[in-house]
This record gives C-alpha cells, sequence and structure tokens, in this order.
C-alpha cells in the first residue's frame, strides 16, 4: 500500500525533521539504560529485546490497544525495564504517554505513528547488533 504523502517522510520535511529528532531522543536514552547496565550486556539484551517485540506487535496490529499500553506495575516490565536507569525513559523517548490514570505507558494511535515506531525498532536493532 502507498504512504498518504503527508505521512511520507520522503516527501514531508516536517515528519522528516520530526523523526530525525525521534531518533536522537530514543538513541540517547537507549544509551543511558545500556550505559546503566554495562557490562551486564545479558540484562542489555532482555530489555532492549522486550522493547523490540513491545513495538513489533504494535506494529504487527496497529488497532489492537492491548498493544499499545504497558502498566507500569506488570513484573516483566518492571524486572525487564523499569527498574534500571533509562529504561522507562526508553518508552518516553519512543512517544509512550502516561495514561490518564497513571499506570500506564501508552503508544499513541496517530497516523504518523508507524513511522515513529520503525525509527524507534530501527535503533534498538542496530544497538542490540552492536552489544558483545
Amino acid at each position: 500500500p502507498e504512504l498518504n504523502p503527508e505521512m511520507n517522510p520522503e516527501t514531508n520535511p516536517e515528519l522528516s525533521a520530526q523523526l530525525a529528532q525521534l531518533k536522537e531522543r530514543v538513541e540517547n536514552a537507549v544509551q543511558r539504560f545500556v550505559g546503566g547496565l554495562a557490562p551486564r550486556w545479558g540484562d542489555a539484551r532482555t530489555g532492549l529485546s522486550t522493547l523490540a517485540s513491545m513495538v513489533d506487535r504494535i506494529l504487527e496490529q496497529p488497532s489492537e490497544p492491548k498493544f499499545r499500553r504497558v502498566r507500569l506495575s506488570n513484573a516483566a516490565f518492571q524486572t525487564k525495564i523499569a527498574r534500571h536507569v533509562g529504561g522507562k525513559e526508553m518508552l518516553l523517548a519512543a512517544n509512550f504517554r502516561h495514561s490518564a490514570d497513571g499506570e500506564a505507558l501508552e503508544a499513541s494511535q496517530q497516523d504518523s505513528d508507524a513511522s515513529a515506531l520503525l525509527v524507534v525498532r530501527q535503533v534498538l536493532q542496530s544497538t542490540l547488533d552492536a552489544l558483545p
């Protein structure tokens, strides 16, 4: 399927600039997360892989609300991501926002979301590939 020209970063300079800023924010958050875990590379890999899986599920089923939300009290989220320096910040940098009730982080369902999530996924994968 062809992208709406307004949602295509190749034809929309404003969206392209927004995605570049997003990439920088995510890269910085991911580096804080990985740096805080060094040299426990297994923990870093687990956290990054978990976040990558979350992003993949949203990309695969964008209209499924349960994949767009992670409860802050979720045990797996706490163990693999949130308890580490920069963990929650990675999701916030990736455009997740606190839910109205404050109990979860949620990804938006805007048209530009897929492009942003693809950028996040690429940053996560390149970081995973670079881990020792």
